[in-house]
């Protein structure tokens, strides 16, 4: 019986620091959530974005050097000319989505590539025909017949008021 005394208190203590670390556990993350400590995201997203563009860097030298083997691959076209546009490059994009429409005038993702590429180049006159071309094939898509309409509208806007200009 003696030694069921001596470890009764022992046992006592080690649950109190099992649960006194178990508590613990929880409660510092949640105190670092109401913590007003600034954090050093500022420098995870510069670090973040310049990773992301060195990834678009390397993924257009790797489109590029299939287009060297296989200047016709269409796979190749779209990802060079996506990953340009991602890169906030739209006239080196507009190449290999030309070719693209070139091998395959009906492709959607060429045509809608090559309108937004021209529309980010400030060319509202060069998307106008991609976009006739889409609403021809999705007549059904109204944001496309939008976007056009739109962009007719610009462009009448443009020609009118340069016309003065002309005729002084």
């Amino acid at each position: 019986m003696p030694e069921n005394s001596d470890k009764k208190p022992i046992q006592r203590i080690l649950i109190i620091v099992a649960s006194s670390a178990f508590l613990a556990t929880m409660i510092f993350p949640i105190a670092g959530l109401f913590s007003d400590s600034p954090q050093p995201s500022n420098n995870v997203a510069t670090i973040d974005a310049q990773s992301f563009q060195k990834q678009l860097q390397e993924q257009a030298q790797g489109y590029e050097a299939v287009l060297k083997r296989e200047p016709d691959n269409q796979i190749a076209l779209q990802g060079l000319a996506e990953t340009r546009l991602q890169m906030n490059d739209p006239k080196g994009a507009i190449a290999p989505l030309e070719k693209l429409v070139k091998l395959d005038p009906n492709n959607p993702i060429g045509l809608e590539g090559l309108a937004k590429a021209r529309i980010r180049m400030n060319d509202p006159k060069g998307a106008i025909a991609p976009l006739e071309k889409l609403t021809k094939l999705y007549p059904e898509q109204q944001e496309i017949q939008s976007v056009l309409k739109q962009l007719k509208e610009q462009v009448a806007q443009g020609s009118q008021q340069t016309q003065p200009k002309n005729q002084k």
